[in-house]
């Protein structure tokens, strides 16, 4: 079940927001990215993977810009 929640996130666009985010994205990191959004749960996964863009109105996402940090929802420890 997981890797198919996975697999549906890899898509160009998702990347673009997770590069976005992040400041760059390596193929790693995407992993750990795509972890992260699941995480948020079935409300947010939905909303990305409708369009990654909504990701700039998720409030871990704004709060993580807001203090100029790089790591918002890349949940390597989620793996």
């Amino acid at each position: 079940m997981i890797d198919q929640l996975h697999d549906a996130l890899y898509r160009w666009d998702v990347w673009a927001a997770a590069y976005l985010i992040g400041g760059g994205c390596s193929d790693d990191s995407f992993i750990d990215f795509r972890a992260g959004v699941i995480a948020l749960g079935r409300e947010w996964y939905e909303r990305v993977l409708v369009s990654p863009d909504g990701l700039a109105d998720q409030p871990a996402v704004r709060q993580a810009a807001a203090e100029e940090d790089d790591g918002a929802l890349f949940a390597e420890s989620v793996n």
